[in-house]
C-alpha cells in the first residue's frame, strides 16, 4: 500500500500518506463476500473494487491469495501491489484505460505494467504539477564538502584497534549467516544472534584484501557483499573481490557516494535500498539487481518519513528493519498502521552484544520526535 502511494505521489503535486484521521479521502479495507458498509458483494472473480472521490473508498477481496511481488507474473498468482496501485488510480478519480501497459488496465494480467505519460497527464491535470523538491546546488555541495572533510579525518586516525562494545556510527550488514561491523579501518564479526564474537577487530584489508577503507555503505545483495568506496562498488564473494569494481553510474545512480544501503525483508525476495541525501533507490530484483528500478529514485520522506534523520547504516534482526545513529539503535515496526520506530527504542547499540560485560547499567538517550504533516490525501491501513 504505501509503495503504490509513493508511485502515485511522485506523478503530481499529492503527497499520498497513512494516516488516522477520522474521514480520510481515501479509505483502505479488506473484507470477504459481503463487506461492512458496502454494498457491492465480492464474487469469486473479483480481486478488488474502489470508489471514486470524495468517497475514495477501496475494498480488497480477503479471499485471493495474493502475491507480495511488484507485478502479477502469472495468472492465478495476483500481485497485491498491482491490485491496490490500480484501485488506487479509481479513488483518486481515474476510470480504465484502453491502454495495456498502463496500470488503470481494467485486468490483472502477468505483465510488467507501468504509468504511461497518459496516466501521468491525468495526475497533473487532476492534482496539478509536481513541484521541484530538490535540494538548492549549493546545499548539495555543502554536504559533498563536509562528507570529503569527515573521511579524511577518518584516514588520518584510527590506528588503534577499536573497542567491539562501544563504537558510534559503524555499518552493520548481514552476510553469509553473520553479522560485520565496519568502522574505520576496521571490521569484526558477529553472530547472528548477537550472541559471540566470532572474531576481534582487524583491517579491512585482512579480512577483504584489496578493499579500500573507509567504506561509505555495505549491503548483501544475493550471495554477494556490495561494498560502496565513493562512486565504486566493490563486489565480493566469500572474502574475495569477484570482479572490477562496478560504479554508481553503472547501475543507475548518478551520484559521487552513497550514504547508507540495506536489505529489507518484508518483501520476498529481499528488497534492497540504497540512500544518498533526501532521496532513495531501489535494486530491481528483475535485472538480477544488477541497475536500480527505473521508477527510483524517490523522496525519503515518502515512504520513510519516521525514520530518525541522520542515520548512519541499517541492517535486518529477527525480521525488522534497524537503523543505527551513533550509537543507538532504532528498530522500525512494520506491523502497525503507521510504519515508525518500535516501543522501547532507541536502545544503546552496546545493549545488542551478549558477548560484552554487564556491569553497568545501559542508559539509552531520551528522545522525542514530534511531525507534522501537510496533508494533500490520507489513507488509513487495511488489515489482512
Amino acid at each position: 500500500m504505501h509503495q503504490a502511494a509513493s508511485q502515485w505521489s511522485e506523478l503530481a503535486d499529492v503527497e499520498i500518506i497513512e494516516s488516522s484521521v477520522k474521514n480520510p479521502m481515501i479509505q483502505v479495507s479488506a473484507g470477504r463476500s459481503t463487506h461492512y458498509p458496502c454494498n457491492v458483494r465480492f464474487d469469486s472473480q473479483t480481486l478488488a473494487h474502489a470508489f471514486f472521490p470524495p468517497h475514495g473508498q477501496i475494498h480488497v477481496n480477503d479471499n485471493v491469495h495474493f502475491t507480495m511481488t511488484n507485478f502479477t507474473e502469472r495468472y492465478g498468482g495476483n500481485s497485491l501491489y498491482s491490485v491496490v496501485a490500480h484501485e488506487m488510480g479509481h479513488a483518486l478519480g481515474f476510470s480504465h484505460s484502453p491502454d495495456s501497459e498502463s496500470i488503470m488496465f481494467a485486468y490483472d494480467t502477468p505483465r510488467k505494467w507501468k504509468f504511461t505519460p497518459m496516466d501521468k497527464y491525468r495526475m497533473q491535470m487532476y492534482y496539478g504539477t509536481k513541484k521541484n523538491q530538490k535540494k538548492p546546488k549549493e546545499e548539495e555541495e555543502n554536504v559533498d564538502r563536509r562528507r570529503t572533510n569527515e573521511r579524511e579525518k577518518v584516514t588520518e586516525q584510527d590506528d588503534i584497534r577499536p573497542n567491539e562494545c562501544r563504537v558510534g556510527n559503524p555499518i552493520v550488514v548481514q552476510y553469509r549467516g553473520e553479522y560485520l561491523i565496519f568502522k574505520s579501518q576496521w571490521v569484526w564479526r558477529v553472530s547472528s544472534d548477537w550472541k559471540s564474537l566470532i572474531s576481534k577487530a582487524v583491517s579491512i584489508d585482512q579480512l577483504f584484501p584489496g578493499l579500500p577503507n573507509p567504506i561509505d555503505a555495505a549491503v548483501a545483495v544475493g550471495r554477494h557483499l556490495w561494498v560502496f568506496v565513493g562512486e565504486k562498488i566493490y563486489v565480493i564473494y566469500g572474502n574475495r573481490i569477484a570482479h572490477a569494481p562496478l560504479t554508481l553510474k553503472e547501475i543507475g545512480i548518478n551520484e559521487r557516494y552513497v550514504d547508507l544501503a540495506y536489505e529489507w525483508h518484508y518483501f520476498n525476495p529481499p528488497a534492497v535500498y540504497i540512500w544518498k541525501g533526501s532521496r532513495y533507490w531501489k535494486l530491481d530484483e528483475k535485472m538480477d539487481y544488477r541497475k536500480v528500478d527505473e521508477r527510483y529514485p524517490k523522496a525519503i520522506d515518502l515512504n520513510w518519513a519516521r525514520v530518525p534523520k541522520g542515520v548512519h547504516s541499517a541492517f535486518t534482526y529477527q525480521k525488522e528493519i534497524h537503523f543505527v545513529r551513533d550509537d543507538e539503535v532504532f528498530r522500525m515496526n512494520s506491523s502497525r498502521s503507521v510504519f515508525d520506530v518500535a516501543d522501547g527504542f532507541p536502545q544503546p547499540f552496546q545493549s545488542f552484544f551478549g558477548f560484552c560485560p554487564r556491569n553497568e547499567k545501559l542508559v539509552s538517550k531520551n528522545s522525542s520526535q514530534i511531525s507534522f504533516f501537510f496533508l494533500s490525501i490520507a489513507i488509513l491501513t487495511f488489515f489482512i
